[in-house]
C-alpha cells in the first residue's frame, strides 16, 4: 500500500508485505533503484551494484506494527528512484515480511495497522476509474 506521491509530496510511504523472503524484495528494489541512477556499463559495474543492493541495513529502528513494537532493520539516506528525493527502506524478517519505502518521515513517526478490509480504501478509486470511462 503506499500513501502520498514520491514526486510532488514531502512525505509518502510505501508499504509491502511478502510472503517470500523480504529481503529477497529489498535488493530487487534497491538494485532497480541503482541500475536506474547508473546502468552497468559492464560485468564489473554490475557485481559493485549488486553487491551493493545486497549490504545489511546500516541501522535498526523499532517500528510500531499492530500496537506492538518490532525491530525493523533500516537502509538510511537511499536514492529511491529518478526524480524522486532521498529516504529510507525498512525491513521485518519474518512471515510476513514487511519492507517499507519511505521519505519525509522517521521510523519512529511510524505506527501501522494491518489492514484486511481493502475495499473501503478502494472505493474514492473505483468512483475515480469509472468516471474516467
Amino acid at each position: 500500500m503506499a500513501f502520498g506521491d514520491p514526486f510532488t509530496d514531502d512525505a509518502w510511504i510505501e508499504v509491502v508485505t511478502t510472503a517470500a523472503a523480504p529481503i529477497e524484495y529489498l535488493t530487487s528494489v534497491r538494485s532497480a533503484v541503482m541500475f536506474e541512477t547508473e546502468p552497468p556499463r559492464d560485468a564489473g559495474t554490475y557485481r559493485r551494484i549488486v553487491a551493493a543492493a545486497t549490504e545489511p541495513a546500516t541501522r535498526h529502528a523499532e517500528i510500531i506494527v499492530d500496537g506492538t513494537r518490532r525491530m525493523f532493520g533500516i537502509w538510511r539516506d537511499e536514492p529511491l528512484g529518478h526524480g524522486r528525493p532521498r529516504g529510507w527502506h525498512g525491513l521485518l524478517d519474518g512471515t510476513p515480511g514487511v519492507v517499507i519505502t519511505c521519505s519525509g518521515l522517521e521510523p519512529g513517526e511510524l505506527n501501522l495497522h494491518r489492514v484486511t478490509e481493502i475495499d473501503p480504501l478502494l472505493e474514492g478509486t473505483r468512483e475515480h476509474a469509472a468516471s474516467m470511462r
